[in-house]
């Protein structure tokens, strides 16, 4: 019988920072052609932290469904994002961010379903929206990787399974199923780091 052993090897050095890259979306909406729009209201947030500069984008398949970036709420002492997407009920929604007209390279295990003029999220509870980025690296201390807690969701944001661990390796035990996922990771300082894996 064929064993898979999936072991994440990180060492001191873990990817928390984000990479630039054009991806060839088109950000253009073409919002007369959908008789229906939603709203979310969010929070867009990069490894586990708010990013204001950040622009956030809807699509369904490779075409833009709504666009929004951050406005400051004085009441309430931070940024949201109102974005209203258009479609057709039943339609899968996927996010993507991109910074001075550059689309990023990240990923999210957030996504919905289009529900004609549903409104997801409110100003004092919004939805949060957190974004993986790859590379490069930075340095975790001795300290960081005592008492840390990885989580671990199939790629289309299905949460897997939890657990708590004290410094590295990491191993995870049962063995997922083949197929893509994404560990987050919460040290012990409260620093949330994530990293996209594939079992074989």
């Amino acid at each position: 019988m064929k064993q898979r052993i999936l072991i994440i090897l990180l060492g001191w050095l873990l990817p928390v920072s984000l990479v630039a890259q054009n991806t060839g979306h088109d950000w253009t909406v073409n919002s007369s052609a959908y008789d229906f729009n939603m709203t979310l209201i969010v929070q867009v947030q990069q490894n586990g932290e708010l990013n204001p500069a950040f622009e956030l984008g809807a699509f369904c398949a490779e075409e833009c469904r709504g666009t929004a970036q951050a406005q400051f709420e004085i009441a309430l002492d931070t940024y949201l994002w109102y974005l209203v997407i258009h479609g057709n009920y039943g339609d899968v929604i996927h996010f993507f961010v991109r910074k001075d007209g550059v689309e990023l390279e990240a990923e999210t295990l957030y996504n919905l379903v289009f529900t004609p003029n549903e409104m997801i999220g409110s100003p004092l509870n919004p939805e949060i929206i957190d974004f993986i980025f790859d590379e490069p690296t930075a340095c975790v201390s001795y300290e960081e990787a005592q008492d840390m807690v990885a989580e671990v969701y199939s790629i289309d944001g299905h949460w897997v399974q939890t657990k708590r661990l004290n410094g590295f390796p990491i191993t995870l035990d049962p063995i997922p199923v083949a197929g893509i996922y994404v560990v987050k990771i919460t040290l012990g300082s409260g620093k949330v780091l994530t990293e996209k894996i594939v079992v074989k």
